[in-house]
């Protein structure tokens, strides 16, 4: 028997390993693209191609991307007075909230994230914050450890497949981390 999973996708790379567990635990998964921290506008065009791209013949039941808006993401800056940890815990505030929500709307029981895949995200953080709106949404809240293994198997694979493979996390700022890393090697 299928379950439903609304599950966050935040790009093609962290939705390899989600996407192969949920399947073989029998969960169908609707997909939610809500990303207002990607930055430029052209990067998040290019990670929502290859995301739709990836999954065009994949069992992933629906995509629901909402529109882009940065200016969300510039007023987050500002509620965390641009201390880029909190900037972080806000922003996966908004996107878990948002998953929740549309996963409590199209009565899902189910939500999850791909940024649990990702080994440059808080996952402890996310988890927290995944527990407490699994109790404020009165859902339940799927995580699992292993999806982090596969992370740059993961990766192998999108670029092998020609996909968009991004060098930063999303937001202006991991963007401007990632030029600075690469100059100073």
């Amino acid at each position: 028997m299928s379950k439903n999973i609304a599950l966050h996708i935040c790009c093609s790379i962290c939705l390899v390993a989600p996407r192969e567990d949920l399947h073989s635990k029998g969960y169908q998964i609707q997909g939610i693209f809500f990303n207002p921290n990607i930055q430029p506008f052209d990067e998040y065009i290019n990670r929502h191609n290859a995301l739709k791209y990836y999954i065009k013949n994949d069992s992933i039941s629906s995509l629901l991307s909402s529109e882009y808006d940065a200016n969300l993401h510039g007023n987050l800056a500002k509620v965390a007075e641009f201390d880029r940890k909190e900037m972080c815990i806000k922003c996966y505030e908004l996107r878990l909230y948002h998953t929740a929500l549309s996963a409590k709307k199209s009565n899902i029981q189910h939500f999850s994230t791909t940024l649990l895949s990702s080994p440059f995200q808080d996952k402890d953080k996310i988890r927290e914050i995944g527990a407490k709106l699994e109790q404020e949404f009165d859902l339940t809240f799927v995580d699992s450890r292993n999806w982090e293994k596969k992370h740059y198997d993961s990766k192998k694979r999108i670029k092998d497949a020609g996909l968009h493979v991004q060098k930063y996390c999303g937001c202006i700022y991991s963007k401007m981390d990632a030029v600075l890393r690469k100059k100073n090697r």
